[in-house]
Order: structure tokens, then sequence, then C-alpha cells
């Protein structure tokens, strides 16, 4: 009789380690076959454990089976599969974790047709609506075509008003009921619990958030009643409610004296503990004019260094960097900043001068963890994380931060970085709008006026100034009196 293995916690860490890995290197390799995440995690989900007596390696993943004791009709079931010829000694060689994918998936397509779906669910068609793969096959117009980044907001909005239905009046789970002036004073109630109760740690919801909220339900029973089984469905009364005014929206943009304590701030902090990592990431948005979440996502094999000739003759590096923007149109820009251009430098050259291979973003997790007396657990330190960058609700709490340290307008915003790049590069170029269109990435001038990204046009920006030289904004802004 075999005796158990003995399984330690570090064996398991390194299969993890080796899984992600794989769906890394699948999904850079292969053109049409990858294996879809959602965040950090495979859709459909799987994982593997290990068995204590044999070593073998054992697949784990979720299944929809019918039942009569769930209000969906169905509910997730824990399903397994041995890996015969697979164990914790030679999974390197032999777990195959694209096909073990495909499996999963053949598994829960099968499950799903032979589910009985209620076509008057809410849960059903929210579901629907939040799944990139069914949105992909049931195509009705071109903006029923999204984003990861915008499912996930829709997704999250929607279960918190499935959550409050099902915690207040069951009835609405049906879309019928949804359909009538009732169904319509309902939501009214939500948002009015929401605005008095709040959401996460029960902070009230504000005009803004609230707007957002029902752009998000507005958009969901427009979906809705554009599918064919759903016709009846009069989206009509959502359209337009009166008690959910538009929200003012805050422009605010730097003033002289502000854009002034910022450059000074980023030259006295740029080697400090607590900002170095901010003072880099603060740096580019200033001057590209880039969107924050384009900036944290930066990544290397994005970058191309090229030497540029100035007006004085004399040679400089650029990065020309093409990457894709919101609503992931094909975005190359050149950050001809001196000063961006070393930071980035330094970010992804190892100390041979070599492109760094061990990280994929530019501006990877990298911040000294000041001692919390409420953690205990959690010690201070540096803390590195290769495979991750820096998320978009830890830079705008690092923006406040440097908001409050430097006594600015406390309407600044991460975007700031983004209208004061816009307000500059029209003062520096006369009001050329369509050359700062292109920088910024704007596909129109008015909304109405589209075009299609060309070589040709992002050609045209070599030679021009991309960026913005800081000291010269300043220099010019003390002049004008402005």
């Amino acid at each position: 009789m075999k005796e158990n293995l003995k399984i330690t916690a570090k064996k398991k860490e390194l299969l993890v380690s080796f899984v992600q890995k794989e769906i890394k290197r699948i999904n850079r390799t292969r053109s049409r076959d990858k294996i879809i995440l959602r965040g950090k995690k495979p859709d459909p989900r799987f994982t593997y454990t290990i068995d204590s007596k044999s070593g073998k390696l054992q697949l784990r993943y979720l299944i929809q089976k019918i039942t009569s004791d769930s209000i969906h009709g169905f509910k997730k079931v824990h399903k397994a599969k041995y890996l015969r010829d697979v164990d914790i000694n030679n999974y390197k060689e032999r777990l195959d974790v694209f096909a073990n994918y495909q499996f999963v998936v053949e598994q829960q397509s099968e499950a799903i047709e032979e589910l009985y779906v209620d076509e008057d669910s809410m849960v059903t068609w929210v579901d629907r609506f939040v799944d990139i793969e069914y949105r992909k096959k049931d195509v009705i117009l071109e903006k029923d075509v999204i984003s990861e980044r915008t499912i996930s907001g829709y997704r999250s909005n929607l279960n918190n008003y499935v959550s409050f239905i099902k915690d207040t009046d069951s009835k609405f789970l049906k879309i019928s009921n949804h359909n009538s002036q009732e169904g319509v004073e309902f939501y009214y109630s939500y948002l009015r619990h929401k605005g008095e109760k709040g959401g996460l740690r029960n902070r009230p919801w504000g005009s803004t958030t609230i707007h957002s909220n029902y752009r998000c339900v507005r958009t969901f029973w427009n979906w809705l009643s554009r599918r064919e089984e759903m016709r009846w469905f009069d989206n009509s009364r959502y359209s337009k409610l009166e008690k959910i005014p538009s929200p003012d929206p805050k422009r605010s943009s730097f003033d002289t004296m502000e854009i002034r304590k910022v450059i000074e701030f980023m030259d006295e902090y740029k080697e400090h503990n607590n900002w170095f990592w901010f003072v880099k990431i603060l740096r580019v948005m200033l001057v590209s004019g880039c969107r924050i979440s384009e900036v944290t996502t930066m990544k290397i094999n994005e970058l191309q260094s090229l030497t540029a000739t100035g007006d004085d003759g004399k040679p400089y590096k650029v990065w020309r960097w093409n990457f894709k923007g919101k609503g992931d149109k094909v975005r190359t820009i050149f950050i001809d900043s001196s000063l961006a251009y070393k930071d980035i430098e330094s970010l992804i050259l190892d100390s041979n001068g070599k492109i760094r291979t061990d990280k994929e973003y530019v501006f990877h997790r990298h911040f000294f963890k000041n001692s919390n007396p409420n953690q205990k657990s959690m010690g201070a330190g540096w803390i590195e994380r290769k495979e991750l960058h820096y998320s978009l609700s830890g830079i705008q709490h690092k923006f406040k931060k440097m908001v409050k340290f430097l006594g600015l307008n406390k309407d600044l915003t991460p975007h700031s970085c983004r209208r004061f790049f816009i307000q500059q590069k029209l003062r520096e170029t006369n009001g050329d709008l369509n050359l700062v269109r292109l920088l910024v990435g704007h596909s129109s001038l008015k909304m109405v006026m589209h075009y299609h990204n060309t070589d040709t046009e992002y050609n045209s920006l070599i030679g021009v100034r991309n960026t913005l030289n800081l000291g010269e904004v300043q220099k010019r802004n003390e002049k004008l009196g402005i």
C-alpha cells in the first residue's frame, strides 16, 4: 500500500504559477484560439488539484445543471476529471492547459444546451448581456460589440440591481413586470435607496454614480428590446427618466500656480519611497494627454525606440507607442519628452541595458508599503508584483493624496491631466483641432464626423511635438498671466 505523498504548499504554488504562465504563453502565441480571461481568471473557470495519495492532477470546473430548488431553474455544479498521465512530478512536460480549457468549454456548452431557460427571467437576460461570447454570436448592431472593461462595469451595476430585487420584491425578477410604470417606479425606489444607503461601505451614491447606473440599465433595456423574442418590451419607458437628470460635469484642469506646484513636486519627489512610481505615471499622463487606463496598461512590446532630429539638427530619442485606446481603436503617439523617455527606459531595461523579459507591463506594481497599526499581519516593506500593472483605483487614490498634499483644487482628478494637455496643445498649435484630436485619440471633432485611423495619419505626427514641454508651458502661462 502506497503511503500518502507529501504535497507541500510550495509544490502547490509552483503548479499555480506554471498554469498562469501557460495561459499567458498560449494567449501570446496563438493568433485565433485563446483562453478567454475575465480579469486574471479564465472563463469558464477551471483549476487543478493534486491527489494526496497518487500525486495525480485533477481538473476541476463548474457546469450548470437543471434543478428545482433554484429561482433560476439551474445551479452550478462542481465537476472533476482525473488526468491519468499527469502528476505532480511531470506536469511541466505533460499538462496541456489549452486542451483542458477546451474540454471545459465543451462541457459547459453541452450543459447549457440542456438547460430549461426562462425567457422572462431577469437573471437569464442579465447573464446573457454580460457574457462576451454570447454577445459575439448575437450581434445585431455594431455598438453591441463592447470591451471587457465596459462589460465589467455593466456586470457590477446590473448584479447590484438584481440583488436589490431579490431582497425587496422578487416579482421583478420577471422581465414582464418591468414593462410597466410600476417597474419604472420600482427602479426609482432602487436609486433612492442607493442615494440614501449607498453601496460599498454604506456610502450614499452621488449624482454621477446614480446617472452612470441609469445609463447602464437603460442600455440593457435597449439591447433587450432589440432581441427578436423580446420585441414586446417597451424600452421607451426607460429612455428618458426626468427624475434622473444628468449631473453637471466637472471639467477641472490645472491653473498656472497648480501646474507649477505639480512640476516642482515631480522634481522633488521623483525618488521618494512613497511617490517615485506615481511620479513616472503622472508625468506620462501630463505630457501625453493619454487616459489613465492607457498609461497604466502600457506594455513593453508596444514600444519602439526611434531617433528623431530636432530643429537644431541634433538627434534625440523618442518612443513610438502603438496601443489600443478607448473602444479598441489602434493609436500611435511619439513620446518625445526627454524626461518621460528616460522614465520609461529605466523601467524596461535591465542592469545590462537589455529589454526586460521578466514582465509585460512598463508600470508593473512596485511600491513601498508603510506599516499600518490596524493591519498587524502586514508589515512595512517593498512590494513588487511583476505580473500586474497598477490599478486605476490605486492611481486615483494616490492622485487625491497628492492634491491634498499640495493644497490643489479638490475637484482635480487624473482626467484633469488630459484636459490640461488638450488646453495647452490648442494654445501651442494655434487651435489646430485636427492635430490635437489625433494626439488624444478622439474619433471626431463634433461627435458626428467619423474617420478611420491610418498609418499615413500617424506618420504625419513624426517631427511634430507630440508631448508637452512642461517647463515651456509654465513659462508661457506666466508670461500670458493665466
